[in-house]
């Protein structure tokens, strides 16, 4: 039974992007070390495995090895996870992230240029949205689109299957 788990995560990207790089596929050679931090704004509320949020509490994705990690260093599981929904504050970027399977990055597909990917499934890769691109070829570029002082605010809302 499909159940929309609602939860809202803030999502802080503090790296300043100056130039462009071929992130390739969940194991590209460019790869950048920063690390985001995600707070969800709603208490209660679970997702991925059912694992409960809580207020105030930091997730941590780190690019470098594509971990998702919860305040006690544990690697939180998106398995469960279908799709997601994707915004920041002012609208400018609203992108449905589809996909499923074993395959390569051009087995996915997202609505517009901009959003974050996530690969259900399989290891956690998710990635911060400004100025990211899917191509058909199968790699992930990350372009230098910093309007907003190196700093983007998203809402993501995770949909997922429940066993």
């Amino acid at each position: 039974m499909a159940e929309t788990l609602d939860t809202k995560i803030t999502v802080s990207v503090t790296a300043t992007v100056t130039d462009e790089r071929d992130l390739g596929k969940t194991t590209g050679a460019n790869k950048l070390s920063e690390s985001f931090h995600f707070g969800n704004s709603t208490s209660d509320d679970t997702f991925g495995e059912q694992r409960e949020l809580t207020r105030d509490n930091s997730y941590t994705y780190n690019l470098t090895d594509g971990s998702l990690k919860d305040p006690a260093g544990r690697d939180l599981d998106f398995s469960d996870v279908t799709s997601m929904t994707v915004k920041n504050h002012d609208n400018s970027v609203n992108s449905l992230v589809v996909g499923g399977g074993e395959g390569d990055w051009d087995s996915w597909a997202f609505d517009g240029t901009s959003g974050i990917l996530l690969r259900p499934g399989a290891a956690v890769c998710l990635v911060a949205a400004q100025g990211w691109n899917v191509n058909n070829s199968g790699t992930l570029r990350m372009y230098a689109t910093d309007d907003n002082d190196g700093v983007t605010t998203y809402d993501i809302v995770l949909t997922g299957q429940e066993d």
